[in-house]
């Protein structure tokens, strides 16, 4: 009787420990590390693991460049079924904004709104003879539409200034509307 409940006993035991490997060799892999790998070759590197790329999703990222893996959903190192698959989040590179027309309004609150947004804003005076003008932006060094990354492209806005004397000012670089007016 001891002996078969010690046959009994290892067959169990074998049979535990066939699942356990199983487990941990077979049926489930790691995700792995594929972070500033290009997109192609983590999903060759994903696909050697037998993980699948259910999902490509694109962020703005400051220092992983364009086209680049930012990491995956399951994370790097957790387990997931083989034959199963992770999300890819890719890096569209750093976060650009569209300038918008700012011609026609008034100076400062545009100035400060720019700031705000990590713009690097100078001023260049334009000085008119029509006391209406004065604060508003006639002019700007960033065509309307333009895609750009704040904080590394400044943007030059020529703003109207009046006076009741003015003295003869530089027009180097201005279009001949602006000269004119």
């Amino acid at each position: 009787l001891i002996t078969q409940v010690s046959i009994v006993l290892i067959v169990l035991l074998l049979a535990f420990g066939a699942y356990a490997l199983y487990n941990q060799t077979i049926r489930y892999v790691t995700v792995p590390d594929v972070e500033d790998l290009s997109q192609a070759e983590a999903i060759e590197l994903l696909q050697e693991e037998n993980i699948a790329v259910e999902n490509v999703i694109n962020n703005w990222h400051d220092t992983v460049i364009q086209g680049n893996v930012i990491g995956t959903d399951p994370e790097t190192g957790e387990r997931i079924e083989r034959n199963s698959s992770v999300n890819l989040v890719v890096s569209s590179g750093v976060e650009q904004v569209q300038i918008s027309d700012y011609v026609g309004q008034n100076y400062e609150p545009i100035r400060q709104m720019l700031i705000e947004a990590g713009f690097i804003v100078e001023r260049q005076d334009l000085f008119t003879n029509d006391a209406s003008q004065t604060g508003t932006i006639m002019a700007q060094s960033l065509e309307p539409g333009t895609r750009v990354v704040p904080g590394e492209t400044p943007i030059t806005m020529t703003v109207g200034s009046y006076s009741e004397s003015s003295t003869m000012q530089d027009f180097y670089n201005l279009s001949l509307d602006m000269v004119q007016s």
